[in-house]
């Protein structure tokens, strides 16, 4: 038994991700990029994985299945790559692996977040070294966005302007916290998921591209949004979020029925407007609407308000996560 798994407990926690909008839905030409888009980490809900000694590999708490799958891939790297190489099988690992994490396919980017969580844990726990690039590719992420890869490194606010060949990530344009007062307000409905797997493949295996949609995307995001980051113009950057992610998503509006996906969200955004909040939107596929308010008393009384105007829907009033992910090790 290698002395690296013994005496030791990893905690990691890592934020999850809102996706404010792709710039485009992907392209065939070699001259222009493909996807990418802005989005920002939030430090609720969040995805925490604990791992300790054990007699043999035990994986408890949530997404079981996936944090397994998680751990097969990166064994077989570990194994080979990394000098992993006491254990013949990864069911050998004399490990516990514990999980918390949201459910999947709500528009958070679970599946990335959980994945990183999952190897750098791994990673800390048999003393290999942690790339975190290295892991996404490994786990087969960041194949269309990278802004979960980049905020789980640094947290923020992202800008990345989309990728030239399928086998590297967006390239990171811009990444700045957003100010600490600022709250984002998610609002979810556990009656729907967000379109995944075989369905979201066939969305992007004929992509429709739109170059006057994604040209104004991109000016918008450069010549306005990002400057809004920088001078913590809250009310400018509320108003450039919200009718970002309109245009954005009515780059989908045939698989959605409109910029928004279905009636529980586009309820969300309307009621979520009538409050008075402008910057509102649809993170990813849905079905979290996410609302951005000045300060955490206004998230507040945001969430008194749609409490009688959604009684079927649950909130959470989050602080924009600053700094990526935390490792805790014991």
């Amino acid at each position: 038994m290698s002395s690296r798994a013994e005496n030791k407990s990893v905690h990691v926690t890592a934020p999850c991700r809102l996706h404010f909008g792709l710039i485009n839905c992907g392209v065939e030409s070699p001259e222009l990029k493909s996807f990418g888009g802005i989005g920002a980490m939030v430090d609720d809900p969040c995805i925490q994985i604990s791992t300790e000694h054990h007699r043999q590999l035990e994986i408890t708490g949530d997404n079981i299945n996936r944090v397994r799958q998680f751990t097969k891939q990166w064994f077989e790297f570990a194994k080979q790559q990394m000098g992993l190489s006491e254990y013949e099988s990864f069911e050998q690992l004399p490990i516990k692996i514990k999980c918390q994490s949201p459910k999947n396919h709500i528009g958070l980017g679970i599946g990335t977040q959980l994945a990183l969580t999952t190897a750098t844990s791994l990673c800390h726990h048999f003393e290999l070294p942690t790339d975190t690039d290295q892991l996404a590719r490994l786990l087969d992420r960041g194949r269309r966005s990278a802004i979960g890869i980049q905020g789980f490194k640094n947290g923020g606010f992202i800008f990345e302007s989309g990728k030239s060949t399928d086998d590297e990530f967006g390239e990171l344009e811009f990444q700045k916290a957003l100010n600490p007062q600022w709250r984002a307000v998610l609002v979810m409905n556990d009656e729907t998921v967000g379109v995944h797997g075989a369905v979201e493949e066939d969305v992007f295996r004929n992509p429709v591209y739109d170059p006057k949609i994604s040209e104004e995307l991109e000016q918008m995001i450069r010549g306005q949004i990002v400057p809004a980051v920088k001078n913590d113009d809250f009310q400018q950057f509320s108003q450039l979020l919200y009718h970002y992610g309109q245009l954005s998503g009515s780059l989908f509006a045939d698989q959605q029925g409109g910029a928004y996906n279905g009636q529980v969200v586009e309820k969300a955004v309307a009621a979520v407007r009538a409050a008075g909040i402008v910057g509102v939107g649809q993170s990813s596929w849905g079905p979290t609407v996410f609302a951005i308010t000045e300060s955490h008393e206004q998230a507040e009384d945001l969430v008194k308000k749609l409490e009688t105007e959604l009684p079927r829907y649950e909130f959470i009033v989050a602080r924009f996560n600053r700094d990526g992910a935390k490792v805790t090790i014991q």
